[in-house]
């Protein structure tokens, strides 16, 4: 879902497209506070505008070194009956499908033999684009989740394979292959959620990331950059 936002020293302004889809934002917000997830809850400024109060504190890579704090709202959200929303099951390819066209023979052929094995649980609430960035860790060490836009219901690994991919992207040694980047994320986010939330199907995991990293890389392709799309080629 795209918006505008507007950064203020106290307020986050959203600009949706449509009514609708600014409505929904409220709706969730409001849905997952109430069920005790620790979320920004905005007030509507105009039919098309949401206004959240700016949660200032760690984010992104300043909440590496700790993961417990990173991981602790998604562990809330997985845990949660999913409140009364009208939520879609989570789509993999949703930012995928838009740029198929850039895509190497070996990356559609990789996905169509994924496809059809990935899990079908569609009973938890899946915050559908987790990575550092949605995470701030206030003053008082309580960490508040952000960007509900792509809420939905789909499995714990769908998120933390996104996770992963984030991390094996964006952080390493710039001479570290991906393989071992990825490696590296998987062990370190894996070690604390069992120790937070218990199990996690290996396989569904490694299916999840494998695509979080093709769209990663297929929107940098958008952007001219085939840098990791090259990279990627030596996973499969």
């Amino acid at each position: 879902m795209n918006a505008r936002v507007t950064i203020g020293q106290s307020t986050v302004l959203k600009r949706f497209s449509s009514a609708a889809a600014a409505e929904a934002a409220l709706a969730r917000a409001k849905a997952l506070h109430e069920a005790g997830i620790t979320t920004p809850v905005p007030t509507r400024t105009s039919d098309l505008t949401l206004c959240f109060p700016r949660i200032h504190g760690d984010t992104a890579t300043a909440l590496l070194a700790s993961k417990p704090d990173l991981l602790a709202p998604l562990v809330n959200l997985h845990r949660i009956k999913p409140p009364g929303l009208s939520l879609q099951p989570y789509d993999p390819l949703a930012r995928i499908h838009p740029r198929l066209s850039l895509a190497p023979i070996w990356m559609t052929n990789r996905i169509r033999q994924i496809m059809p094995r990935l899990r079908n649980e569609m009973q938890r609430l899946c915050h559908g684009d987790f990575h550092p960035a949605q995470v701030i860790r206030d003053a008082e060490g309580l960490s508040w989740l952000l960007d509900l836009d792509d809420l939905a219901l789909g499995p714990s690994e769908a998120d933390l394979g996104n996770l992963i991919a984030w991390l094996a992207t964006q952080q390493g040694p710039p001479d570290m292959a991906l393989a071992d980047r990825q490696e590296q994320a998987r062990r370190s986010v894996l070690r604390e959620w069992r120790a937070m939330a218990g199990g996690i199907d290996l396989l569904s995991l490694g299916d999840f990331t494998t695509l979080a990293i093709f769209r990663r890389a297929l929107k940098q392709a958008e952007k001219g950059d085939t840098s990791l799309l090259h990279q990627v080629e030596y996973l499969i």
